[in-house]
């Protein structure tokens, strides 16, 4: 009995504390649209770098989970794309925002814009969206990128995400939203 007793006094004094509700950072979001990210990859804005630019093209195609992305009506793989190098890398995702010409190509832009704004910090992927569907923006990422991998639901899709991207969303709006694309790494003022 003794030994019981000192088990459970051991892992009561190893489990995590409850952060007070109060002390918990609200997730706030601050998304871009298609045309913000367009800017930024090709060097028309001076909200983000280059070379920030160029290291948020390697985390969304890292991150991404989509397998096929259309090019000129043909499919490159997530493998080919993750074998260029960050200038040419960065050159290719931001064709696939400016190539707008069909169902695939305007989904694949706001799915683009979607991992951009994720991978800046402007979406946070806890963050929860209010309408009929996926309870999150990790959810929305992952149900969007299976369909989109099945060419399924694209209109639908493209639509829900356009909306997301352009700050639709039932969450606080971040307090300064410049702030956030302007300290990208290796970017700063």
């Amino acid at each position: 009995m003794l030994r019981i007793s000192f088990i459970v006094t051991v892992l009561l004094a190893l489990a995590p504390l409850p952060i007070p509700a109060n002390t918990q950072r609200p997730v706030t979001v601050c998304p871009r649209d298609v045309s913000f990210w367009v800017d930024q990859c090709k060097g028309h804005s001076a909200d983000i770098c280059k070379e920030g630019m160029k290291g948020l093209a390697r985390l969304v195609i890292t991150n991404s989970k989509l397998r096929h992305w259309q090019d000129d009506h043909d499919f490159k793989t997530a493998e080919s794309l993750a074998l260029l190098s960050n200038a040419d890398l960065l050159k290719a995702l931001s064709d696939q925002l400016h190539d707008l010409d069909d169902t695939r190509d305007r989904a694949e832009a706001e799915y683009l814009a979607l991992l951009f704004n994720v991978e800046v910090g402007a979406l946070p992927l806890e963050t929860t969206i209010s309408h009929s569907g996926p309870e999150t923006i990790a959810d929305l990422v992952k149900a969007f990128e299976n369909d989109l991998d099945r060419n399924q639901n694209l209109d639908t899709w493209q639509q829900i995400v356009e909306r997301v991207n352009e700050g639709h969303i039932d969450a606080p709006k971040c307090p300064d939203a410049d702030q956030i694309f302007r300290h990208v790494y290796p970017c700063g003022d």
